[in-house]
């Protein structure tokens, strides 16, 4: 008769299992002691040995995979045996996680319908636009003769220079004062390294967070 096979509970504080490895196939016929896979517990990564017998009829779950304890792993029986009513029949007596929602309240709408204020003789005027300064035009940086010089000594590039004077045009004293307080630039390599990514967090890891988290708010701390 098929059954299936379900993760057994290796620590007294386990509560889940991933599984590192499975060693069985579709096909292999399963005795007590054989090596089912490796299953990376709270504590440890633990070879997982079978006390069942049968042939693999199906497996449910891959590398990979977090399986509750008693979770169901594999399915074994006879050689050619049909699984899918007992697959079935497991899958409809799961719980549905999907809860009903209650319905929304409905909301009165207004019955007294609230005019517009009645536009003022006086006709708003669009407020002016402020023409600012730039030190480009057409693409090409104004910059006086003695300003270009002093950049080229400094080794300032006039694009990140801000002119002061007349229509924006760069002189000596803002090349001074950008080679005095120079603009820094973004680290193209450092903002690499800062990008996110995911990473599978082991079992292990899990448990040192749960109990860092659970000594930190369960425990009282003093602070002086």
């Amino acid at each position: 008769m098929a059954e299936f096979l379900r993760l057994p509970r290796m620590s007294d504080t386990m509560e889940e299992g991933v599984i590192a490895s499975i060693a069985i196939k579709v096909g292999d016929n399963l005795n007590p002691g054989d090596l089912i896979g490796e299953v990376e517990t709270d504590k440890a990564a633990m070879d997982w040995e079978s006390d069942q017998e049968g042939v693999v009829l199906h497996i449910i779950a891959g590398e990979g995979n977090a399986i509750p304890v008693n979770g169901r792993v594999a399915i074994l029986g006879e050689e050619g045996e049909s699984f899918e009513e007992l697959l079935n029949s497991a899958e409809s007596e799961a719980p549905s996680t999907s809860a009903e929602q209650p319905p929304a309240p409905e909301v009165a709408k207004p019955t007294a319908e609230i005019s517009a204020p009645a536009p003022s003789g006086k006709e708003l005027s669009p407020a002016p636009q402020s023409q600012s300064t730039t030190s480009k035009d057409d693409g090409r940086i104004k910059a006086s003769p003695l300003a270009r010089k002093m950049a080229e000594d400094f080794k300032v590039n006039l694009s990140n220079v801000q002119g002061s004077g007349e229509d924006g045009r760069i002189v000596k004293r803002d090349v001074e004062a950008h080679a005095a307080n120079p603009v820094p630039t973004v680290n193209k390599v450092f903002t690499a390294a800062l990008e996110a990514r995911d990473e599978r967090v082991s079992m292990m890891r899990k448990t040192i967070a749960k109990r860092l988290s659970e000594s930190k708010f369960t425990a009282p701390h003093f602070y002086l």
